[in-house]
């Protein structure tokens, strides 16, 4: 089954939640670029994430792109008679928001949300307990697992997994220039740890603390 998944999370757009429930739920996630045009019109898709079964190729979930219109169509993201060539590629790095916020838990009648930095910090044991948790009530954010990925070591750290290193400036021209997790392990201590903690991300690149959780110190290597 190589059909394309619309994951929980995708219209809110919380891009670290989409990924991690692929990956834990349904398989890998991928993003959905598009050109085509109607009526005349030239028109193109970018970034649509969904998910495909682990065992699948991007390009084999891309060959069911009935799927993709029906649910896009559904959305009202494009039109039904829209004709789209469609590439896919796979999205293996997390992108966590250390701002983000997360379903702590319920208090009365009120529900208590916490910030992932607020997590990282808390003991080991303590923070494995919430990140166990696999639902959070309605109308309230997303348990931490998802909005957390990398806080709660759901991240598969990589040596090539890249992250947002510097902006370089170019008249009105900016670019993001990235690093890699194995050049993040060569810098000295505290040059590493000023990385790490960094809340920074650009054009798609996660923090280093997302890419890199187990260089960061934030769980193990396995």
């Amino acid at each position: 089954d190589c059909d394309l998944k619309r994951p929980r999370g995708f219209l809110e757009g919380r891009l670290g939640a989409v990924q991690s429930i692929c990956e834990n739920v349904y398989g890998n996630y991928i993003e959905i670029d598009g050109v085509g045009n109607i009526n005349g019109t030239d028109l193109s898709v970018m970034n649509i994430p969904f998910c495909l079964n682990s065992s699948c190729d991007p390009e084999d979930g891309v060959f069911h792109y009935n799927y993709l219109f029906t649910h896009l169509a559904e959305d009202g993201l494009i039109p039904n008679n829209l004709q789209l060539t469609l590439s896919g590629r796979e999205r293996e790095i997390c992108d966590e928001d250390l701002e983000a916020s997360f379903f702590f838990r319920m208090e009365g009648n009120d529900a208590l949300e916490r910030k992932c930095k607020w997590l990282r910090r808390r003991p080991a044991a303590f923070k494995q307990r919430i990140c166990n948790r696999m639902r959070s009530p309605r109308g309230t954010p997303l348990p931490a697992r998802f909005s957390c990925p990398a806080t709660c070591c759901l991240c598969q750290e990589k040596p090539n997994n890249r992250f947002f290193f510097k902006k370089k400036v170019e008249g009105e021209i900016q670019t993001a220039l990235s690093k890699n997790c194995r050049w993040l392990n060569r810098q000295n201590p505290s040059r590493k740890e000023r990385f790490c903690r960094r809340n920074l991300r650009m054009h798609g690149l996660p923090t280093a603390s997302s890419a890199c959780p187990a260089s960061c110190g934030h769980c193990p290597h396995v």
